[in-house]
């Protein structure tokens, strides 16, 4: 606007036609419409004090507090609101794990039915307290209340308060005791630091009930009843004594399972509680296999030097409280796509803040070829599954070959040979085939050759054989994708071999992705065409199957044509497992022959090596910047036994096979079993200390000891490594307390196992290392208990309430700091000069001499014609509408004579000007 008015005051910067004074009163005008306008800017704000009061009411609605404890805070808040003044405001927060809004803060005294659901699984004060202060407006005097039990389980609503009082929001609360009526829970066990073979120890299940009564409380151990007792219990802490005697043969952690039922009970998440014991005695292995009986021969091997070994399948890898028991794990030719990611977060966390053990052992679905590329295993150990050289790496020519016949739609279908039920939903099997694509374009080298080909009724080229397309390019072929027609799957290999043999590539790969919604028959003739294409042209040929209602004969094409085959039953994994198969097509992760291994590092391992038998085999792999090559194979050299730190376990890689194939020499060798028990004992964790460590769960703290047998040395240090349920890993620096012990803590929150691995180092050396799991059975909000009034006592003082108040008290004023009311004047201010600016307008073009109304129209008409002659006519000529010729002077005047100045700038006003200098200053000043 300041612009605005510059330009007007530039276009009548010259006086004309008004008098002195009022063109001095248009300046002036203009002057404070600039004042007006520069005021605005600076935004002033006019602070005056605010006598209402907005109170914000949280109300707990956590599990702690029962139906009857929630229902009771809700009506007290509605008792309270009935003592609001007619200008005070009041807004509603319920809260649990979460806080969230239920009642705007406004003027109303009503609170209908509570509609809000939140978490109840835990009370979470901090946040509750957060959101009301930030509901609170700054208009008026400040009060939040808190409705509550009190008993806080997660966030830190001390620290909160504190912020609240220097904010000036004060917090009053008012206490209501739990009600959840008759309650018994198992608090939890408690057991031996350690125990032995062949012991008699006593293990106690604390029960806290909240009435007297009868109950039945029983132990178990690794599944086995151990006791069984009929208890009396009192309101309060109850013991129940058990004794169990440990079998002579058990080895690990004895893992304790204690139950409670009583009649009556309302709350059954915590009837159950958890504990391990680590066992001392002959250290345990846990073999886990690929495929069945996969590492019977070196398991043999490992019970033969004198350890306990357990065997199991790879998925059936048990969690990280089972995990604790062994010192070392081995997989034996494991593929990482059969380990669902908790089994692979229990293994990290064994190995990592346990301390554990790993060993892994190779095969034809290990390392490149078992998918552990880029996974959490492949992270764990000393090698990458991948062959890193550039010398190394053989051209490819792959063919994607896609099904976009009808059934590759977004539906599920019933597994099995020919099924036709498909289920509407689900994924779109051709948005996979796009995904797969992309990741296969991102995953081969520039050197490579891609094409990929789209076949339903027929077989289409969406992208070309080439050197591998760009991004664009593959992205422009798969946007025209479209699953329509039937499905003939001989199409499927006949258009990509042919692009195939005209390529100079040395290995030549189709990869086809497939339903598999045909006849069997036509699966064998296409069976039949792939092995041929591999006895011709050496064409190989691996299946993808979508798993849902993929026919199982598909495998048939997968294994004339000497490819893999991939079940794909997870859908969401079948982009990765495309990407990984092209991998493993462009590289020669395989090598057989006759080799030699060379001793390559002094190691415990390898410093009583002296001769070995030949290898038929080995997965190539590349050994990792800071490990430690032991023993190497094979004319490049390559990695066959690999050993590091990863975290406080110690992990080794062994790239040929256990026994069955590539090392069946080995197995029949005298020092096959003293090679192995060197290759598993190296990762058993240095300077162990069975039950060193322990870790108990206090309420909301995980509280862990360090205690050694002896005096620890002088500058030792101690640290702890914990893993949540949650996978997220934290360190703890442990304080020392005396000369053997170091204790420390740390908040948790979840239910559910925490692994506490801890190292004490002096000197560089590790003079103590062991672990313990502290089990949260059920999240701390099911724990019987009464009210934490000190809790909610504490937070009125930090914040500068009055602690406990009646609903009376609420609307008081009395104490709290008055509001702040701001009144922005940039609106008015700027209307001001919006009115303004006319008037000024008007006051620098019109003349008000006379001060009559025929003089200002008469002005009007003059300044109008005046602009008129200044702006030159752009419409046609309108002889009805032409100006007046200017009169003559001495022309003879027509009617009578107007009273009204003349127009300015006209041959009248000159005239006028001379009338005014005849008359002399005195007249002249008179008709000023």
């Amino acid at each position: 606007m300041l612009l605005v008015l510059a330009t007007e005051w530039f276009l009548a910067r010259r006086r004309r036609g008004v008098g002195r004074r009022q063109w001095r009163t248009a300046a002036a005008t203009r002057i404070a419409i600039a004042g007006l306008l520069l005021a605005a800017v600076f935004a002033p704000v006019i602070k005056r004090p605010a006598s209402r009061l907005a109170t914000v009411f949280l109300s707990d609605a956590s599990d702690s507090m029962g139906t009857a404890g929630t229902n009771a805070a809700f009506d007290w808040v509605r008792e309270a609101l009935t003592h609001r003044a007619p200008d005070d405001v009041a807004g509603v927060v319920v809260f649990g794990a979460e806080a969230r809004l239920e009642q705007l803060v406004q003027t109303s005294s009503s609170l209908g039915t509570k509609h809000v659901v939140v978490d109840a699984s835990a009370t979470n004060l901090e946040a509750a307290m957060r959101l009301g202060a930030a509901l609170v407006p700054d208009d008026a005097r400040k009060r939040v209340v808190l409705v509550s039990d009190g008993r806080s389980n997660t966030g830190d609503p001390e620290l909160e308060a504190g912020e609240l009082g220097e904010l000036g929001v004060p917090v009053d609360v008012h206490v209501i005791e739990p009600r959840v009526g008759a309650d018994a829970a198992v608090q939890r066990i408690e057991v031996p630091r350690v125990v032995r073979s062949g012991d008699s120890v006593a293990i106690t299940a604390s029960v806290l009930s909240t009435t007297g009564g009868p109950a039945t409380v029983v132990l178990e151990r690794d599944g086995d009843e151990v006791g069984r007792r009929a208890v009396e219990l009192t309101a309060g802490t109850n013991e129940v004594v058990f004794q169990d005697v440990i079998g002579a043969d058990a080895g690990g952690t004895a893992r304790y399972t204690a139950f409670v039922d009583a009649p009556g009970d309302v709350q059954g998440q915590n009837d159950t509680a958890y504990a391990g014991v680590p066992i001392e005695g002959p250290a345990s292995v846990l073999v886990v296999e690929g495929t069945p009986d996969e590492g019977a021969t070196l398991a043999g091997a490992l019970r033969a030097s004198g350890l306990a070994v357990q065997t199991v399948v790879a998925t059936a890898l048990p969690d990280v409280r089972e995990l604790a028991a062994y010192s070392s794990i081995v997989l034996v030719d494991v593929d990482a796509r059969d380990l669902s990611g908790e089994q692979l977060q229990s293994l990290e966390t064994a190995v990592r803040d346990l301390g554990r053990g790993l060993v892994t052992v190779g095969g034809e679905r290990s390392y490149g070829l078992g998918g552990y590329r880029g996974t959490p295993l492949e992270d764990l150990l000393p090698v990458i599954s991948e062959i890193t050289d550039p010398m190394r790496r053989t051209k490819v020519a792959e063919v994607l070959s896609f099904d976009v016949s009808g059934s590759m739609a977004n539906c599920h279908c019933d597994e099995g040979e020919n099924r036709n039920a498909r289920i509407a939903g689900g994924v779109m099997k051709t948005d996979i085939s796009k995904a797969a694509a992309a990741r296969t374009v991102e995953a081969l080298s520039s050197e490579d050759e891609l094409g990929i080909l789209a076949w339903n009724a027929g077989a289409k080229w969406i992208v070309d054989l080439q050197q591998l397309p760009s991004a664009e390019v593959v992205d422009s072929g798969l946007r025209t994708l479209k699953p329509a027609g039937n499905t003939d799957l001989t199409d499927s290999l006949t258009d990509a071999a042919d692009a195939l043999r005209a390529s100079d590539a040395s290995l030549k790969h189709i990869i086809l992705f497939s339903d598999g919604f045909t006849a069997v028959e036509v699966i064998e003739k296409v069976a039949d065409q792939a092995g041929q294409l591999y006895e011709q042209d050496g064409i190989t040929v691996s299946v993808v199957a979508t798993g849902e209602g993929a026919a199982p004969s598909l495998e048939d094409i997968a294994i004339q044509g000497h490819g893999r085959f991939y079940p794909g039953r997870d859908l969401q994994r079948v982009p990765q497992v495309i990407a990984e198969e092209a991998v493993i097509a462009s590289r020669n992760f395989i090598n057989e022959g006759t080799f030699l291994p060379e001793i390559t590092s002094r190691t415990p391992i390898t410093e009583r090596l002296d001769s070995s038998p030949e290898l038929l085999g080995y997965v190539a792999t590349t050994a990792k910047g800071t490990a430690t090559t032991a023993l190497r194979i094979g004319p490049d050299r390559d990695p066959l036994l690999v050993s590091w730190q990863a975290g406080l376990g110690r992990v080794s890689s062994w790239t040929s096979d256990a026994s069955a194939g590539w090392s069946q020499r080995w197995a029949n060798w005298d020092g096959y079993v003293g090679f192995w028990s060197n290759v598993v004992t190296d990762t058993f964790q240095a300077g162990s200390s069975t039950g060193a460590v322990q870790a108990t769960l206090d309420g909301g703290r995980l509280q862990i000891s360090v205690e050694g047998a002896a005096s620890l040395p002088d500058g030792a240090t101690a640290t702890a490594r914990v893993a949540g349920p949650d996978g997220q890993r934290i360190e703890v620096q442990l304080e020392r307390v005396d000369g053997t012990t170091f204790t420390g803590e740390l908040p948790v929150s979840r239910d559910g196992a925490y692994a506490v691995g801890a190292v004490v180092e002096a000197g560089g050396e590790t003079v103590l290392s062991s672990s313990a799991i502290a089990n949260r059975s059920y999240p701390v909000e099911y724990q019987p208990g009464p009210a934490d009034e000190e809790l909610l006592r504490r937070i009125s003082t930090r914040s500068g309430g009055r602690g406990a108040v009646e609903p009376a008290a609420v609307f008081d004023r009395a104490g709290l700091r008055a509001g702040t009311r701001r009144f922005d004047l940039r609106g008015p201010l700027l209307l001001l000069a919006a009115l303004l600016f006319p008037i000024a307008v008007a006051l620098s073009r019109l003349s008000l001499r006379g001060a009559s109304v025929q003089g200002a129209a008469t002005g009007l008409r003059a300044a109008a014609k005046s602009a008129a002659r200044k702006v030159p006519s752009i419409l046609p000529a309108d002889p009805d509408n032409a100006p007046t010729p200017a009169r003559s002077p001495d022309r003879p005047r027509r009617g009578p004579v107007s009273p009204a100045p003349p127009p300015a700038g006209t041959v009248g006003d000159l005239l006028a000007k001379k009338r005014a200098r005849e008359q002399g200053p005195d007249e002249a000043a008179a008709d000023e």
